[in-house]
C-alpha cells in the first residue's frame, strides 16, 4: 500500500471481465489519459484525485484506470 491508502502493483495481471464475474477483483470508475508507465507513485495516484471513491490505480504507457472493489 502507498502513503495514499491506494493499491498497486506495477506488474499485474489483467483481463477484463464483466463486473457479475466471480473472478472480477476491481471495477474501473474512471479512465484517465495520459502515460504513467514511468511516473512516480505519488503522480500516478494523483492521476485518480477527482475520483475519491478510488481503492487502487493501474497505469500504463497510455492511461490510468481508477479502481475499486467490486462489490
Amino acid at each position: 500500500m502507498n502513503h495514499t491508502g491506494k493499491f498497486e502493483d506495477d506488474r499485474p495481471d489483467v483481463e477484463k471481465v464483466a463486473c457479475s464475474d466471480p473472478a472480477a477483483m476491481g471495477k474501473v470508475v474512471a479512465k484517465v489519459a495520459g502515460t504513467g508507465q514511468y511516473a512516480s507513485e505519488l503522480e500516478r495516484s494523483m492521476r485518480c484525485r477527482g475520483y475519491p471513491e478510488t481503492e487502487f490505480v493501474y497505469t500504463t504507457g497510455e492511461f490510468t484506470l481508477c479502481l475499486i472493489s467490486p462489490r
